[in-house]
């Protein structure tokens, strides 16, 4: 296993404040749809989703920091990609009941492939890592 080139005293506490620093950053984006007006709502709900994606790869960027995992070890399971995607195939079902495609038509079916997509790119994705983790542990 290749060592990491920062040594544990600088790695592991700017791994923290960048969690903290993130965590502040995901309130605000949190907070951001509702100082949306309704006629931009459409713009704010791109920019939320952009803002979160960039959270969530920042919060993973901060646990290898904190916890020296390398990307070729991974840091979610191909049983959490399964649940993830199980997750993302299950919120267009959930709209129907809702009452949410009658809201806002085509948008909504437009989401609900999108959401099917990533669900299937997540299933795959847990496929391949499964084969990945077979031959990292056959060696």
């Amino acid at each position: 296993m290749e060592e990491s080139m920062l040594s544990p005293w600088v790695r592991i506490p700017s791994g923290i404040v960048l969690f903290f620093i993130n965590l502040l950053c995901l309130l605000g984006v949190i907070v951001m749809p509702m100082a949306v007006h309704e006629e931009k709502y459409l713009f704010g709900v791109l920019i939320t989703t952009v803002c979160a994606i960039l959270n969530a790869w920042l919060f993973i960027k901060c646990f290898q920091l904190i916890f020296n995992l390398n990307a070729s070890n991974g840091l979610i399971s191909p049983f959490g990609f399964r649940v993830a995607a199980v997750m993302y195939m299950l919120l267009p079902i959930v709209g129907i009941f809702t009452g949410y495609y009658s809201q806002y038509g085509w948008l909504a079916l437009i989401q609900a492939g999108i959401y099917y997509f990533i669900g299937i790119s997540l299933l795959s994705y847990a496929k391949q890592r499964e084969g990945t983790l077979a031959s990292y542990k056959a060696l």
